[in-house]
């Protein structure tokens, strides 16, 4: 599971859907067969319907956003699928904490594996120096997410250094660009 993209494209569906407010936790859908209290309002009531089908259609899009193609997929849907509350039959806050958990973990072991992994990475001769470049990207913004010090000039830096040699000319014309600035 490629999990910047997936959790990207599910967010961007989740806000376009207007359930967005109950992956993130900033509301709390109701449990199933709880009911409004009987003093609630017309727009209290409305609310906790909302709240009740936003939970519904964000579980339902994660279970049904998942192929299962890989083992990595599988265990996504895993995650999803044991992600119930006491009486909901999914909760969709529950499984994004559960998915963020797993993808995006924010200690220091983490941060140090997906650092070691940036470190390590370098363009093979013959990769797409596109897609190379956008991992670089991708794991400089999960190190960011783990609060580790790291911008733009780290990933150029690390590029620069990290090219085949039949890049050389590139090189050598970047870094006297950079030693211009």
């Amino acid at each position: 599971m490629d999990w910047p993209v997936w959790s990207e494209k599910f967010q961007a569906r989740a806000d376009t859907k207007g359930y967005l407010v109950v992956p993130l936790g900033k509301k709390n859908s109701p449990e199933e067969g709880e009911e409004p209290s009987s003093n609630a309002t017309e727009e209290q009531i409305k609310e906790f319907n909302d709240l009740l089908k936003a939970n519904e259609q964000g579980y339902l899009d994660l279970v049904l956003l998942i192929n299962g193609e890989t083992d990595a997929v599988r265990v996504s849907f895993g995650i999803i699928k044991g992600s119930k509350g006491k009486k909901k039959p999914g909760d969709c806050a529950l499984a994004w904490a559960h998915l963020n958990n797993k993808f995006e973990p924010k200690s220091a072991p983490s941060r140090m594996t997906l650092k070691k992994k940036f470190l390590l990475m370098n363009l093979k001769p013959k990769e797409d120096t596109d897609k190379w470049l956008t991992s670089l990207e991708d794991l400089k913004e999960q190190l960011v997410s783990t609060n580790a010090r790291m911008d733009e000039d780290d990933v150029l830096e690390h590029a620069l250094n990290n090219l085949p040699k039949e890049y050389d000319i590139v090189v050598a014309q970047m870094e006297k660009r950079l030693s211009v600035t």
